[in-house]
């Protein structure tokens, strides 16, 4: 993993546990990220810089993340005590004693709250009646304090007797019944029993319609209740149908801004990026519009000045004063991002009202509300947002069939290529593709450059046909516009020979690998490390074709090349060695299979140590080369190779899970 994304996804934890703990607020994460990522520092260093915590803060945050990632403790245990520590001024271990004093005085005091609750709800029986209307509250609380105990099938119990009285009392449709209705759908959602919350969910959302009306604040709860319910049931439409009308409730009763909004689009960011994420082509004009940002009569008049003048309604949008630019870029970014997929439309409209109203990039405002696509890490975030800015700005200064439109889409492409989101890449590609074509003429080496991409975008695909046909037209425009011997040539040679092997078609392979070959070979040289990869791949193909000779040549060449790098890429150096020592074992050459062997062994204990599994084996396949070689000295020495390997394993199976392997 790259340092830059190692740093990414520490950050992220880091951030979570701070954020779970409350000891930074919810808008500290997103400006800590931001300057981090400015000045390339770590998120707790920001966070410290700009005084959101203390410096002890941070130790107990990195002492429980290093705890959490050991096993020793849990994440709940983890935040309790970073909580605490944060409070009370303690370090983290005298933290996490005070957490566990105060979770065993809390543990005794609601042992006595049951017994206390049972003894008053025994008095009342005995006076009003077992189903008297005001043993509800108290069966309530009793089933409130058995969650916090973590009895949950007392809990079920007592909500259920709570719902039945209030039943009795007040009728089965009647909107006191909710309360327990609430409380038994939370509990059966938390123990994932979606059978039982079902019905009640459905009673919930009618009661609640039918006694309060459907724009109700608590008919809006009603409806995210029952997304959950819909939700864990797999049934992913009806889901999102409820989770938006709970949410229109809420902007329309509390306004677009308001705080408590955010955890509910937090809950949407979490389910739609479960779901995956939806393409949807739509106008930046409607996008602002339905952020509230223009008016439908403001639209109407822009669209028909645009037209007028000739302009992409985007492009005469970022000319009016009326509207702040940086807002318009949020909206036309938030189109691109939309309409590729990236971010659902709803979670756009929010983001680009809060870019308004915080007066902050899209990136931070999307983070903000809690967007996590799985697949999509924030810094990637970051890079396709960057992107499409520049497509913006490309588009509105050089128009929209310019070269440099197209190089940007292929960036686009390529960012999207690197997260596997294909649909995505192709489109960008087929649009530069396009713009090329027309730009520079079909027969262009920069059209050949899209057309490679394409296939390379096919090949991970595993389209090998698709690929093919892009290949070899991506050919026939390089030889003739760059020439045979080309470097670019032997690249898409290379290409197809690795589709012709992932096809089963051998032969094939090595026509094409040979060809390239011998083009890198007259342009680096028969020792440069450029021809490492090739020569690699073209002994394989031999290997797999029973070509023993062939393949040990070319192993040979590259093992020569990579020692002679040094110790850049020692991993590398030995599964070549490794290679070909079996080669020789499979010709029959047993003493230049153990040479091999040894000086992979050699190359392994450096890098890992003595104490490895790769250490291990390496020397159990030394072991059997020995024994081939048929001299007793051999025999010895192998009999002390299979010692060694099988100490090794004794120690590692032995050891700690978190314990090193190296030396």
């Amino acid at each position: 993993m790259p340092e830059a994304q190692s740093k990414t996804s520490s950050r992220k934890r880091i951030g979570d546990l701070l954020l779970k703990a409350g000891v930074i607020k919810p808008e500290h994460l997103p400006h800590g990220l931001a300057e981090a990522d400015k000045f390339q520092l770590r998120l707790g260093e920001m966070l410290v810089m700009l005084r959101f915590m203390s410096t002890e803060d941070l130790t107990n945050v990195l002492q429980a993340q290093s705890m959490l990632d050991a096993g020793t403790i849990d994440e709940d245990t983890a935040v309790a005590a970073l909580r605490q520590a944060s409070i009370d001024h303690l370090d983290l271990e005298d933290a996490m004693d005070r957490v566990k004093e105060l979770e065993q005085n809390s543990l005794e005091s609601k042992k006595s709250l049951v017994t206390k609750i049972n003894e008053q709800i025994a008095e009342k029986e005995k006076i009003l009646g077992p189903n008297n209307r005001e043993l509800v509250g108290l069966f309530m609380d009793l089933g409130d304090v058995h969650i916090e105990l973590g009895q949950s099938g007392e809990a079920e119990k007592a909500f259920k007797k709570a719902l039945m009285i209030s039943e009795s009392s007040f009728g089965k449709s009647n909107l006191k019944v909710t309360t327990s209705l609430f409380r038994l759908i939370d509990l059966y959602l938390k123990h994932n029993k979606i059978a039982e919350a079902e019905p009640l969910g459905w009673r919930l959302v009618q009661i609640s319609q039918e006694s309060l009306g459907a724009e109700h604040l608590e008919t809006g709860l009603a409806f995210q209740r029952m997304a959950r319910i819909l939700e864990a049931s797999s049934r992913f439409v009806e889901a999102e149908q409820f989770y938006l009308s709970a949410l229109r409730i809420k902007e329309k009763k509390l306004g677009p801004d308001h705080p408590d909004l955010v955890d509910q689009l937090r809950q949407m960011a979490n389910f739609w990026s479960k779901q995956g994420r939806k393409s949807e082509k739509k106008r930046i004009g409607d996008i602002l519009c339905d952020a509230g940002l223009l008016t439908t009569a403001q639209l109407n008049e822009a669209a028909q000045q645009a037209q007028k003048q000739g302009l992409p309604l985007g492009q005469y949008l970022l000319s009016l004063d009326t509207l702040n630019p940086d807002v318009v870029r949020a909206g036309l970014q938030a189109q691109l991002l939309i309409g590729d997929g990236v971010v659902p439309y709803e979670l756009g409209i929010k983001a680009i009202r809060i870019c308004a109203k915080k007066n902050i990039p899209l990136d931070e405002s999307l983070e903000f509300i809690g967007w996590r696509a799985e697949s999509l890490s924030t810094r990637e975030l970051k890079a396709l947002v960057g992107e499409a800015d520049q497509l913006i700005t490309a588009e509105r200064t050089l128009g929209a069939n310019h070269c440099g439109v197209a190089i940007i889409c292929m960036r686009l492409g390529d960012n999207y290529l690197d997260q596997k989101r294909f649909p995505e890449a192709e489109a960008n590609y087929k649009r530069a593709l396009g713009i090329l074509e027309k730009f520079f003429g079909p027969k262009d080496a920069e059209v050949a450059t899209c057309l490679y991409k394409m296939a390379e975008l096919f090949f991970k695909q595993q389209k090998f046909a698709e690929a093919e046909s892009y290949i070899w037209r991506t050919l026939e425009i390089q030889q003739q516009a760059l020439g045979s011997d080309h470097v670019d040539v032997a690249t898409t040679l290379e290409l197809l020979a690795d589709g012709k092997t992932k096809q089963s078609n051998p032969e094939q392979a090595e026509m094409f690998y040979k060809t390239a070959l011998g083009i890198k070979e007259k342009l680096y040289g028969p020792d440069s490390p450029k021809l490492v990869s090739i020569l690699e791949k073209s002994a394989d193909n031999f290997a797999n074709q029973g070509k023993s000779e062939e393949s040990v040549e070319l192993y040979v060449r590259v093992a020569k090349i990579r020692q002679k790098r040094g110790d850049k890429q020692p991993l590398e150096v030995a599964t070549v060695l490794d290679k070909l020592g079996r080669l020789y074992l499979k010709k029959g050459e047993a003493s230049a299979a153990v040479e091999q062997f040894e000086i992979a062994l050699e190359v392994l204990e450096s890098h890992h140590g003595q104490v490895h599994p790769d250490v291990a084996s390496a020397l159990e396949r030394l072991a059997g080369a020995l024994r081939k070689t048929g001299s007793a000295a051999s025999n010895d020495k192998a009999n002390e190779m299979e010692a060694r390997a099988k100490q090794i394993r004794t120690h590692l199976a032995s050891a700690p899970k978190n314990e090193g392997t190296g030396a």
